[in-house]
C-alpha cells in the first residue's frame, strides 16, 4: 500500500496514468475506475512510462487470476476442475485481447480482483472467523474500485450460491448468518 501511496502523490506517475485511464482523443474523463488509475500509477512509479511494461503488468494479473481460478475452483469441486477452468479462462478471447492491449481495466485487473474476492469468500466459509470477515469487506470495497456495476452483480450471484447451498448443507447457512452479525 505505501507504493500506491507514494505512486499516487508523485505527479508524474499520476498525470501520465490519468491520462492512459482516459484513453487517446476521448472527450469523456471517467472512462476508467479509481483502481486502474492507481495500478498504472504504481506501474509507471516502478518501471517508467513504458507500454510494454504496462502490457507485461497485465499479462502479470492474468496469470495471478488464473492461478486464484486454479485454487478456487480447485478446492470447491477438484483440483482437474481448476486447471480447466484456468485454461479455459487463459484462452478466452477477452482475456487475450487483454494480454496484448494496454487497457486492462476491465479484462485484467478486475477478473484479479472478483477472483481475489471470491478467494477470501471461500476461504471464510471454510473457517469462519472475524478476521475473515474484516478481509471481506476490504476486498469489496477493493472491487466497487474496480467496477461498480459488476461488484453488485457479483455479491448478488455469490449470495445466491451461497443461498441455494445453505438449502443443502444447513451449516452455510449458521455461517452466514454469523458472518454477516460480525
Amino acid at each position: 500500500t505505501t507504493w500506491l501511496f507514494k505512486a499516487w502523490r508523485d505527479p508524474k506517475s499520476r498525470s501520465a496514468a490519468e491520462a492512459w485511464s482516459r484513453g487517446v482523443n476521448t472527450p469523456w474523463i471517467f472512462d476508467h475506475t479509481p483502481l486502474y488509475t492507481a495500478w498504472l500509477a504504481v506501474v509507471f512509479l516502478v518501471g517508467g512510462f513504458s507500454v510494454a511494461l504496462g502490457r507485461l503488468a497485465n499479462v502479470a494479473c492474468l496469470l495471478v487470476t488464473a492461478m486464484l481460478i486454479v485454487r478456487v475452483t480447485g478446492r470447491i469441486a477438484s483440483p482437474k476442475a481448476g486447471w480447466w477452468a484456468a485454461a479455459i479462462f487463459l484462452l478466452s478471447p477477452l482475456v487475450i485481447q487483454g494480454a496484448k492491449s494496454f487497457d486492462g481495466a476491465d479484462t485484467t485487473l478486475m477478473p484479479l480482483v472478483f477472483m481475489a474476492w471470491l478467494a477470501v469468500v471461500e476461504s471464510a466459509w471454510r473457517r469462519p472467523r472475524k478476521s475473515a470477515w474484516e478481509a471481506i469487506g476490504a476486498i469489496t470495497a477493493l472491487c466497487f474500485w474496480a467496477k461498480a456495476t459488476a461488484t453488485i452483480a457479483l455479491i448478488a450471484g455469490t449470495g445466491a450460491c451461497f443461498a441455494w447451498a445453505g438449502k443443502q448443507d444447513p451449516r452455510w447457512r449458521r455461517h452466514l448468518i454469523k458472518g454477516l452479525w460480525l
